[in-house]
């Protein structure tokens, strides 16, 4: 989306003539939906932060789906998530491309299933995931997890103030031995380095319109010395990093076969039906690392948006607590099985999921012309959903802006409008670990609020410090640094813990 840095603007400007050849030397369709008027030439303008708020409030104004311009892309914006369906789900041969910023060819990070625009390549690369992201194959994970689970519940006895660390740990030390069989080795690991760093990149380099290049793609051929044209060398960094890591972990687990010491893992299962069901081994490796950058931090940002929530809303968590309690009892602790005896418990992971979710926007393009609703959709239109607009529908949830949990108690869990059904997306491109993440995530908000409680911290005067609900921006968002205490309930927690650290604890034993 054309937001403009002043070396950006300059560079512009100096090229316009040619921008003006470029944007006339084909006729652009016009929209035929509701939208603001475009600026001519540069089209739309939006702010560089915050887009899915501005997005959202565009919606009140010209309704759930609704035309803008970039340049010359025709772009629709989805605000609702019955739209999307319609078009997402119920016509997903027609929009099951993901549109391909050029920012995102130049780094690499097209080469996977998140970006990958090869249907039989994106067939096989969600087939590959799919070994390990459905109930099934996660069965074959659970004692790991425990494992990781163990680890995380010890390290937040032990030190709760540093509990985002914590979370990041957790999901990544979780999804690398899940697709990979690697075992991290404490927070200095080498390999989770690479990734925490792989997941940054991915975000700033996937955010729907950061770069100028996105636009206005010939950029790209322009010398590097230009005003502007920092992003070159920004990207090939991206690149070379992203391909280092990927190749890296791939060949670990190929040397980890060969040695007969390989762990189940993601890639593992893969290399051993290469042969059968012939699986290109680049669609094995930027699969399997896509894993992390696609699962790690947006379930790590939902447990950390938890405690948040938590924070503000002390009152929702004693009632959750007071449900655990009520049905699990304090001689043992909650786990998954236990999901479908706490709506209450499970209510609150989906409303925090609601009003904080880790995927701001996702961004398709039709492979065919189309009609909705006696409107023509040109092919190629880059299609915005806009997750966070979904979610604040005010036309499907009773003030959005309430953090409201009884809204889903009764809620069928199936209706395109639960929050679950929204936030990992729609159609082909829909989450395929997703199951992992539910899984993963009910699970820890149930051990904390069994364990823990959390309530704000307080200034030198004695003043409650009670943290804005404020997250990072681009297409992973993660709640902005907070402080707060999380203290054990009672002595019986504290011995919870201990337990269960010394069942599902081992000392790692890998290296790259």
């Amino acid at each position: 989306m054309p937001w403009l840095t002043n070396a950006e603007l300059s560079l512009v400007l100096a090229i316009l003539p040619a921008v003006v050849w470029a944007v006339f030397w084909r006729t652009t369709t016009t929209s035929t939906f509701p939208g603001p008027y475009p600026i001519p030439l540069i089209g739309n303008i939006l702010p560089a932060e915050r887009v899915e708020k501005v997005l959202s409030a565009l919606g009140e104004k010209y309704g759930p789906i609704y035309s803008l311009r970039f340049f010359r892309t025709p772009v629709l914006v989805l605000n609702s998530a019955s739209v999307a369906r319609d078009l997402l789900e119920l016509r997903s041969s027609k929009y099951a491309n993901r549109p391909l910023p050029k920012i995102v060819e130049m780094s690499s990070f097209n080469r996977g299933i998140v970006l990958e625009h090869d249907p039989a390549r994106l067939r096989l690369g969600r087939k590959v995931i799919h070994a390990i992201g459905q109930s099934r194959g996660i069965a074959e994970y659970r004692p790991r997890i425990q494992h990781y689970i163990a680890t995380y519940l010890k390290r937040m006895h032990d030190t709760p103030r540093e509990f985002m660390k914590h979370a990041r740990s957790l999901v990544a030390s979780t999804t690398l031995e899940m697709s990979h069989g690697y075992e991290i080795q404490g927070e200095d690991d080498p390999l989770l380095s690479d990734a925490r760093t792989l997941v940054e990149n991915f975000s700033h380099a996937s955010d729907a319109g950061g770069y100028m290049v996105n636009w206005i793609p010939f950029l790209s051929i322009l010398p590097e010395w230009l005003p502007g044209m920092q992003f070159k060398t920004r990207a090939y960094e991206w690149g070379r990093q992203y391909n280092m890591v990927s190749q890296k972990a791939y060949d670990w687990v190929k040397r980890e076969m060969v040695k007969g010491t390989a762990r189940p893992s993601m890639v593992a299962k893969a290399l051993d039906e290469t042969t059968r069901d012939a699986i290109p081994e680049d669609v094995i490796m930027y699969s399997a690392v896509q894993v992390y950058t696609g699962g790690a931090d947006t379930t790590s940002s939902t447990i950390c948006g938890f405690i948040l929530m938590m924070v503000r809303h002390p009152d929702v968590g004693r009632k959750a607590q007071a449900e655990i309690d009520r049905v699990i009892g304090r001689d043992r602790l909650p786990t998954y099985a236990d999901r479908d005896k706490l709506p209450y418990t499970n209510a609150v992971l989906s409303e925090v999921l609601r009003v904080i979710p880790p995927i701001s926007a996702t961004l398709r393009e039709p492979s065919e012309d189309d009609v909705y609703d006696g409107r023509y959709i040109a092919k190629e239109t880059m299609i915005i959903e806009n997750i966070w607009g979904m979610l604040r529908d005010r036309d499907v949830y009773a003030d959005p802006d309430k953090f409201d949990p009884e809204r889903w108690v009764d809620f069928d869990s199936k209706h395109v409008h639960h929050p679950l059904n929204i936030v990992f997306g729609f159609g082909r491109r829909s989450c395929p670990g997703r199951v992992f993440a539910e899984e993963m995530a009910f699970t820890v908000v149930a051990l904390i609020l069994s364990l823990y409680d959390i309530t704000h911290d307080c200034d030198t005067s004695g003043s409650p410090i009670i943290p804005a609900m404020a997250q990072t921006t681009g297409s992973i968002m993660f709640p902005l640094p907070f402080t707060c205490k999380i203290t054990p309930r009672d002595t019986r927690a504290s011995e919870h813990v201990e337990k269960f650290y010394t069942m599902y604890y081992q000392a790692p034993g890998s290296a790259v």
